[in-house]
């Protein structure tokens, strides 16, 4: 082998072991932290980051409730005015009368 061929070889196996490296870092992390997700996964969506809701209207848009997905609990469902909660719930509501003691 001569001098070139050899400062070849060493200059893959430094770029190889520095590959080596980066996902020797990746494999560790995942094992500290989990494995990264592509949102597809089976389970609660509360394991999942932030929660996501239905939208749902008892009166053609007039009054906007939401829910947390497969949640189905009246007392879950908040009322949203300007795309924030205003904290009534769906049992406060009675075909658009407020009920102002719940």
């Amino acid at each position: 082998m001569n001098k070139q061929d050899y400062k070849d070889l060493v200059g893959e196996l430094i770029t190889e072991n520095s590959e080596l490296k980066k996902e020797l870092e990746q494999l560790k992390l995942q094992m500290t932290f989990g494995t990264p997700t592509d949102g597809l996964e089976v389970g609660n969506p509360e394991d999942y980051g932030e929660p996501r809701y239905i939208y749902e209207s008892p009166d053609g848009g007039k009054t906007v409730f939401r829910r947390p997905i497969n949640n189905y609990e009246p007392k879950n469902k908040e009322e949203i005015v300007d795309g924030e909660p205003t904290g009534r719930t769906f049992n406060q509501y009675n075909n658009n009368n407020w009920d102002k003691n719940k």
